[in-house]
């Protein structure tokens, strides 16, 4: 008996041995990434510019500095504060853009652009002439045919390579031949800083600095393995577990799917508008009509100055007081 006790002692001590030493070699391999829990923080936009601050080295550029602003009447404010103005001037412009049924192209990041959807002839009559030139001369068979716009994104390169568990699936149907991302949306822009930089009242610059270590910053945090979370207010584009989600408002998508906005947008021109007055219309005229005219709250000229030439008597005051405390008089010359 006890031979046959001391036996199965000695093989629980011996199994015990071998299970320890599989999870001691099993510890030693790197865990695979699709059954680990993810863990990643979540980066917004306050996260990434706290990111680009605090690598200056990395993210060269004038937006690390608080800059002088173009107008005189408008204070220089916290690179903080800087990068944020320019990423709501980024969030005007490309909002009023796509509302424009403008496709827009961020360089580094990708493209919002748009794709013409139909959802087919509602008679056999209909069938018959459905050619794409009758669909965009006629106007009255835009009702009948029921196309509409769809939005969508177009991934840049730089970004796709580090997207890797996402189905590259193109978004648009193209061919072939359609190199470039000009060539695939419709009616294709690119983000420009100069209205940007208007509206922030900073220079060109400034806007194209911040705008290419934003979205720099962008992609390293996705190679690093961590999260973004960007809202454009018309569009969220969220890459959690690398993985690219792009959600667009339901507002917008039902205003790109109205009629009215398909017939007044497919059009290149706007017919309406009589040349003479496009002749007329000044620049000026025209960011005025913009929202980057609004973005922040354009100062009031004869106020500020008004308020600086008090600020500078003042100052010239308050400095003949502290002059009158205490005199100091050459030695040469004799005391009044």
């Amino acid at each position: 008996t006890q031979s046959t006790w001391g036996k199965k002692l000695n093989f629980v001590v011996f199994a015990v041995s071998v299970i320890g030493s599989l999870c001691l070699v099993i510890s030693r391999f790197p865990s695979s990434p699709s059954f680990t829990t993810h863990t990643m923080s979540v980066y917004g936009v306050n996260e990434i510019i706290s990111w680009i601050l605090a690598r200056p080295l990395t993210y060269i550029g004038p937006h690390n500095e608080s800059q002088p602003r173009t107008h005189a009447s408008v204070r220089p404010i916290e690179p903080s504060e800087q990068l944020k103005l320019v990423w709501n001037g980024i969030i005007a412009h490309v909002t009023e853009t796509l509302y424009n049924a403008k496709s827009i192209r961020i360089p580094g990041f990708g493209a919002f652009s748009f794709e013409v959807m139909a959802n087919g002839p509602k008679s056999a009559q209909e069938a018959s002439n459905n050619t794409a030139a009758a669909l965009l001369t006629d106007e009255r068979k835009l009702e009948r045919f029921g196309n509409y716009m769809r939005p969508c994104f177009l991934i840049d390169d730089q970004l796709r390579s580090h997207v890797t568990r996402q189905l590259h699936k193109q978004q648009i149907s193209q061919s072939s031949a359609l190199g470039s991302v000009y060539q695939q949306g419709f009616r294709m822009v690119v983000l420009n800083a100069t209205p940007i930089a208007a509206g922030c009242y900073l220079q060109k610059d400034v806007v194209e600095s911040a705008r290419r270590a934003f979205f720099k910053a962008v992609v390293d945090l996705v190679r690093l393995g961590h999260d973004v979370d960007l809202n454009f207010k018309v569009v969220r584009v969220t890459i959690r577990d690398r993985k690219l989600k792009v959600v667009f408002d339901d507002t917008f998508v039902r205003h790109l799917q109205s009629v009215d906005c398909f017939k007044k947008q497919l059009r290149r021109a706007d017919v309406t508008q009589r040349l003479a007055t496009t002749w007329k219309t000044s620049p000026t005229d025209k960011f005025n009509s913009t929202q980057m005219a609004t973005l922040i709250k354009r100062p009031v000229t004869a106020e500020v100055v008004t308020g600086n030439a008090k600020t500078r008597a003042l100052r010239l005051m308050s400095i003949d007081f502290t002059s009158t405390s205490k005199v100091h008089f050459n030695r040469g010359l004799p005391a009044l």
